[in-house]
């Protein structure tokens, strides 16, 4: 593995590239100083703690933006939202990781989304053990009374408490 010393800053966005690499990873850009640079543009001065960055490049205008087509035109955000609501309520253990994986995205509704993730995921494994203990309870009866002589049912009716207040 390289040495810190062997990084090389970029000259435009300031980040850490490894040393032997072309490009930036970050902006994409060059890292190699032409050999003979012309003579309209200055030679940059190596960077070193003090400096400062250099300027960033122009934004460019909204007609160039205008033109860009928008990758969340065709998306209904509604859909997600009950993706989410049916893996929260069906599928729980599966919600909370994933909503937990959400929540660490940089986009603001994906971060949302992973949050109502985990909240129907807390709502579902609520429903779930409910469910599993009424459904455990239920056996229970059914046992004391399709077996009351026998040592099971008559050990489940001991555990279940009974009508009249012992």
């Amino acid at each position: 593995m390289p040495d810190k010393d062997d990084r090389i800053r970029c000259r435009y966005c300031g980040s850490n590239n490894f040393a032997g690499t072309v490009t930036c990873w970050q902006c994409n850009r060059s890292l190699l100083i032409s050999q003979k640079p012309a003579e309209s543009q200055p030679v940059p001065a190596p960077m070193n703690a003090v400096e400062t960055w250099p300027d960033k490049p122009s934004i460019p205008s909204m007609a160039s933006v205008a033109s860009i087509p928008s990758f969340n035109s065709g998306i209904d955000y509604s859909t997600a939202d009950k993706a989410a609501i049916a893996m929260g309520l069906l599928f729980p253990f599966i919600g909370y990781p994933l909503g937990i994986a959400f929540m660490m995205l940089d986009d603001a509704r994906k971060t949302q989304l992973g949050r109502a993730l985990l909240l129907w995921s807390t709502i579902g494994s609520v429903i779930a053990i409910v469910g599993t203990m009424m459904f455990i309870g239920t056996l229970g009866g059914l046992a004391s009374k399709l077996m009351p002589s026998s040592g099971a049912g008559s050990q489940i009716q001991k555990l279940m408490p009974s009508d009249d207040g012992s």
